[in-house]
């Protein structure tokens, strides 16, 4: 059993354990529970599996196409193994372990990269075999925490912190989306990351500075989702509710959360998981400083697909709703301005396509490329009125017209309900629950409108 330490800087947060052939650890004592992770924070959640989950993703996943040609050269075992010499620091956060023999000599100071060197080894990236002789990939370096499953690596040039990605088969083209998708963010006025292309081992990939530094970190928006949410509400407000517990401008944040929204449904990115957004914090006050800009946009405007042209089948979405179109509901601030974009977009795409070296898609797929997203920004604007409409009930401005006299009976009886039991400490939640029940069912047999439903939920819920 080997003894560490979970730092935060130089705070020590956790004492942990990890048996020499197991990848799990377990908690030995909590030290400085203030900087603990945030999926650790609050009541029961500093557990053994919380503290596995977070570990988990400082190291390269198993879905990495050339994580066996890393390990062998590396000459690890497992994922693990090959982040633990470089103590599994990140560039992401400022969270590391220690390990509990050498504390008398480490310390963030010596350790982090962002004020320290490393060597960039271009097998992170796919390249047929390290670009390092043996000496120099014994060094620490931050490319066996990243938890990306395509081929990356970080790099550094001067005092300045680079991330580089490839894409993958059949048209590699997700280093041309993040170009492509960071050029029209620009234009459209909404806060990301700034990615150009690069050839590099012979393949074109996208290259980015880094959003973090020696004072400001990045927590992923899964941490902030560890206790069970409420059956009536949606992950979208549950998500800002806690973030907002967490000192987050609920208005700035639910701005920012809505561009994201919009943006991937005009480029139906199919891969906005719960690890490539969240929040910015300083690491020094703990104070959560913002939403992260916009990154990771690789996986969308029908990159696996071999006709653009059917985008149906990846009409999908893993943050908020099932689709792209479900997450619109959540809407209520749409700067049309920044829609007006559709004459842009040939420049845009022409301008990155001749960026690429070795493309391995032609121009008629640049041209469905841009049919897809003149087609996506059409559709959204065609929602303006109903978002408008959504905005007015919102801010009590505009009320549906209807008698709620006429609505179903049933309905109507479980509005009187909650109203006569709302104040009932044991029992409320049932007749919550219920009034929130029939509404949405009325609203999916479409016996009332989407704007009633919301309005009825608005008034009587405060939802």
């Amino acid at each position: 059993m080997k003894t560490f330490l979970l730092m935060h800087k130089n705070i020590e947060v956790l004492e942990i354990q990890k048996k020499s052939n197991i990848d799990c650890f377990k908690i030995s004592s909590i030290i400085n529970a203030e900087h603990l992770p945030v999926n650790m924070l609050g009541k029961n959640n500093c557990n053994n599996h919380e503290l596995n989950r977070f570990l988990e993703h400082r190291v390269i996943p198993k879905s990495r196409p050339n994580i066996e040609e890393i390990k062998k050269y590396y000459q690890a075992n497992s994922s693990y193994e090959l982040a633990l010499p470089s103590y599994m620091v990140s560039i992401a956060d400022h969270y590391w372990l220690c390990p509990e023999d050498k504390k008398q000599d480490l310390n963030w100071e010596k350790v982090n990269f962002y004020d320290n060197d490393f060597s960039s080894d271009l097998l992170f990236l796919s390249s047929d075999e390290s670009s390092l002789d043996e000496s120099e990939r014994m060094n620490p370096t931050p490319n066996t925490t990243n938890n990306g499953s395509l081929p990356q690596m970080w790099t550094k040039k001067d005092s300045d912190l680079f991330f580089i990605k490839t894409g993958q088969r059949s048209f590699y083209q997700q280093p041309y989306n993040e170009a492509v998708i960071s050029d029209m963010m620009k234009v459209m006025n909404m806060p990301g990351v700034t990615y150009d292309l690069s050839y590099i081992t012979a393949a074109d990939v996208s290259i980015c500075p880094s959003f973090t530094n020696s004072r400001i970190e990045f927590i992923p928006a899964w941490q902030f989702v560890v206790k069970p949410k409420l059956n009536h509400e949606s992950y979208y407000e549950y998500y800002l509710k806690e973030i907002t517990e967490y000192g987050m401008d609920p208005e700035r944040a639910r701005i920012q959360l809505e561009q994201m929204i919009i943006l991937d449904f005009i480029c139906v990115n199919e891969d906005r998981h719960w690890g490539n957004f969240g929040v910015l914090r300083d690491s020094d006050t703990l104070e959560y400083i913002g939403l992260a800009p916009i990154f990771d946009n690789g996986s969308s405007l029908g990159y696996m697909n071999l006709s653009i042209r059917n985008h149906q089948i990846y009409e999908r979405s893993k943050s908020f709703g099932n689709t792209h179109e479900n997450e619109l509901k959540y809407i209520r601030h749409m700067d049309m301005d920044s829609l007006d974009i559709c004459n842009k977009i040939p420049e845009i795409l022409d301008r990155n396509y001749k960026k690429l070296q070795q493309p391995v898609f032609g121009e008629e797929r640049v041209e469905e490329i841009s049919a897809l997203l003149v087609e996506r920004i059409h559709s959204l604007v065609k929602e303006k009125e109903t978002i408008r409409v959504a905005k007015s009930i919102e801010e009590k401005k505009l009320e549906p017209e209807f008698d709620e006299k006429a609505l179903p009976k049933d309905l109507q009886q479980d509005i009187q309900n909650w109203l006569d039991h709302q104040d009932d400490e044991r029992n409320w939640d049932v007749y919550h629950n219920e009034l929130y029940g029939t509404i949405n069912m009325y609203q999916h047999a479409y016996v009332i409108s989407e704007e009633v439903a919301d309005y009825l939920r608005k008034k009587y819920l405060g939802l």
